[in-house]
């Protein structure tokens, strides 16, 4: 079995925590990620912050859901690849 999306735990002993993702869910995480990203550009380069707080169909659109919480202190630069 493929592994699609390796996200390798902090902790020991590392593994894998999201082994049994599916190739499906990896590119329905990839879309909504790229959709997000390009939100953000459009926030930040026209000033228009009302635009993240718009009604949105996505838990509608999916039974089921992964919140991320990324937390940094001091300046971090972030950059997502989608592959």
């Amino acid at each position: 079995m493929r592994e699609f999306m390796p996200l390798i735990t902090p902790a020991y002993p590392a593994m894998n925590s999201a082994f049994n993702v599916s190739s499906h869910s990896f590119e329905v995480m990839k879309a909504e990620i790229k959709r997000a990203h390009e939100l953000r550009d459009v926030i930040f380069r026209e000033k228009r912050w009302e635009l993240l707080f718009e009604s949105s169909d996505f838990f509608l659109k999916y039974n089921h859901y992964l919140a991320c919480h990324i937390i940094g202190t001091g300046k971090i630069v972030m950059i997502v690849v989608l592959l």
